[in-house]
């Protein structure tokens, strides 16, 4: 069973670790959940959160239907009587995204708005955050990331992984001729039968659903 370090052994590791807000609450999955969850116990945090989703939803929404969701927005996080009012957010913005809305309901409408809630995130909402529980959490995690082997019944292993500025390294097993390109024209007569075309394909398929649920496009 996979256990969390106690918090006493994280103490470097939270003293030395990198504390940008890109990377640790957008970028990252583990990161992004946990500040999402410190979110939750503050509403003038959860508002914002969920005003990021609502534009996320809008962005993705079909043409015909972006006016529409795009009028949902304003009206929920812009108007001074809604409970999930943004008062972050100036007038002459809002003013703005409205004039647009009526013409071109483009999907850039709302990046102006989540610049200044991101911006605004950043600042003593990100503080407070590193001073939670729920970033402690993150720096176990983080421990474990760093520090502990992941061993798998699968033939390639997790050996060690680290964080450059740019980049997630993985140290893992190497496995000489293990592309689908060596199997297919090495391993007896070239290509697959069916069953075996249908396996790999399922696992592409997953592995690209994973990417696609943290709004991820691969090439």
């Amino acid at each position: 069973m996979l256990r969390l370090p106690h918090i006493s052994l994280c103490e470097e590791l939270r003293r030395v670790i990198e504390r940008d807000y890109s990377s640790l609450c957008e970028k990252q999955p583990i990161g992004r959940l946990l500040f999402r969850q410190f979110c939750d116990t503050r509403p003038e945090l959860k508002r914002c959160v969920e005003f990021l989703d609502a534009v996320a939803e809008y962005e993705v929404a079909p043409d015909e239907k972006r006016k529409d969701c795009g009028m949902n927005v304003l009206d929920k996080y812009f108007n001074n009587g809604s409970a999930a009012h943004l008062p972050e957010i100036p007038p002459e913005v809002v003013r703005e995204c409205r004039e647009k809305l009526k013409h071109t309901p483009c999907k850039e409408l709302f990046k102006e708005c989540t610049k200044i809630v991101h911006e605004y995130l950043r600042g003593v909402p990100f503080s407070q955050y590193q001073e939670s529980m729920h970033f402690s959490r993150f720096i176990q995690w983080k421990w474990l990331e760093r520090f502990v082997p992941a061993k798998s019944a699968l033939p390639v292993s997790l050996a060690y992984a680290y964080e450059t500025k740019d980049a997630l390294c993985l140290v893992l097993t190497i496995m000489n001729g293990g592309d689908l390109k060596f199997h297919i024209y090495n391993m007896g007569n070239p290509g697959f039968d069916e069953e075996r075309a249908i396996f790999y394909a399922a696992e592409i398929c997953c592995g690209l659903e994973d990417l696609h649920r943290e709004r991820i496009v691969y090439r």
